[in-house]
């Protein structure tokens, strides 16, 4: 049995933490879910940026726009 590379235990974890942070978000009030990236460094540090906008739709393309600008510093 192989062993799971760290990398995708790290991305796992990330996973997780966006799906706790959505669910625990309109689990208490029912209200829509705000947009939101979670992203993580190279040290570790975890970023939760919230999208808040008169609508949703606007707060989606700012996410989208948000991680085509983080996706090109990375590289």
């Amino acid at each position: 049995m192989s062993e799971t590379p760290p990398d995708e235990i790290k991305l796992n974890d990330l996973m997780f933490k966006a799906l706790d942070h959505a669910v625990f978000s309109i689990a208490d009030t029912g209200d829509p879910l705000i947009p939101f990236s979670l992203t993580e460094d190279a040290s570790g540090q975890t970023t939760l940026t919230r999208y808040v906008t008169d609508r949703i739709e606007k707060g989606v393309e700012e996410g989208k726009k948000s991680i085509k600008v983080v996706k090109e510093k990375v590289g």
